[in-house]
């Protein structure tokens, strides 16, 4: 199975930073752990002011993180 934001990469690339950070140890798990995360795969929707507009874990659909994705992108 293919990582959520795959596809969303492709969709949304030009508009949002998508980054893929491994939590297993050093800078990782210091910002895993600054967003109170416990759980991976974990998501974390940020605005360009920094403000978290939405988290989510473990595996989800494509379409839920897409919706989020729509309403953060609304939001700037």
């Amino acid at each position: 199975m293919l990582p959520v934001v795959d596809g969303l990469e492709d969709k949304y690339g030009d508009q949002v930073d998508l980054r893929r950070i491994d939590a297993s140890g050093g800078e990782g798990l210091a910002v895993f752990q600054s967003y109170s995360l416990r759980g991976h795969p974990a998501y974390v929707l940020l605005l360009p002011s920094g403000e978290v507009v939405w988290t989510g874990m473990g595996e989800l659909p494509t379409e839920v993180l897409d919706s989020q994705l729509q309403a953060a992108l609304a939001k700037q």
